[in-house]
């Protein structure tokens, strides 16, 4: 009976880890007009598990208010990852800039993953013929020092349509249940001439397991002793 009680409890715990949010971006409710679509760094998520445990910020060239020129934009966005009760407003975009000096610049979020592992990164993403060819990620523990994460890079399709896509993270062992950790994805490979070649991503969600804490584990347990109990 006690090895019973023992394997309920277990496959209770690990039936009670199961998926959430960490971080989520939605982005302006409604789309800002031509002119004062220029975005504003940082932007905090919309939607955490930890208070303060998403910001997201930029080495490339943003705006110091939303009516002055940079290489960080709001357009349109798309329906594709969003969380309700977010409506389907607007999208975050990095263009070229002038001499191509979005090149090599980056997305970088700082999370807090405290109590969840296997974290995965989802986002909608639209990418025009001249924008980035390529999208590398890499991770910091300290916001300083980076590792890059080779089996999550990719190659960017340059669609003019939205598409979903998935960043696997669940091997990044060093940024799982974390009070602050980073994630950067970098873009390389802006066509050579265009200023307004762009990457366009939306509803971006950083998910994670959950991590039972040991006195949940204890509380399972004992109440499956207990119903033992009672049924002798």
């Amino acid at each position: 009976m006690q090895k019973f009680i023992a394997c309920g409890a277990l496959a209770l715990c690990a039936g009670l880890a199961n998926a959430d949010i960490v971080a989520y971006w939605s982005f302006f409710d409604t789309v800002p007009p031509s002119g004062s679509n220029f975005g504003v760094m940082p932007i905090n998520a919309n939607l955490v598990h930890h208070a303060g445990g998403g910001v997201l910020t930029t080495d490339a060239v943003s705006s110091p208010n939303n009516s002055t020129d940079g290489d960080i934009q709001h357009f349109t966005g798309s329906g594709i990852n969003v969380e309700a009760p977010f409506p389907n407003g607007s999208d975050i975009s990095m263009r070229a800039g002038l001499g191509q000096r979005s090149e090599g610049k980056s997305y970088f979020f700082q999370l807090n993953t405290s109590l969840f592992e296997d974290i995965t990164l989802t986002y909608a993403e639209r990418v025009t013929s001249t924008g980035p060819a390529n999208v590398a990620v890499a991770y910091s523990t300290d916001g300083v020092n980076w590792t890059g994460v080779a089996s999550a890079n990719y190659a960017t399709t340059r669609n003019s349509t939205y598409a979903l896509r998935t960043v696997d993270l669940t091997a990044v062992n060093a940024i799982e249940n974390a009070a602050s950790t980073w994630v950067r994805l970098t873009f390389t490979g802006f066509g050579a001439t265009s200023t307004t070649g762009n990457i366009r991503m939306d509803n971006i969600k950083f998910d994670g397991t959950r991590i039972p804490t040991p006195g949940t584990c204890a509380l399972v347990g004992m109440g499956l002793l207990a119903a033992a109990r009672r049924r002798r």
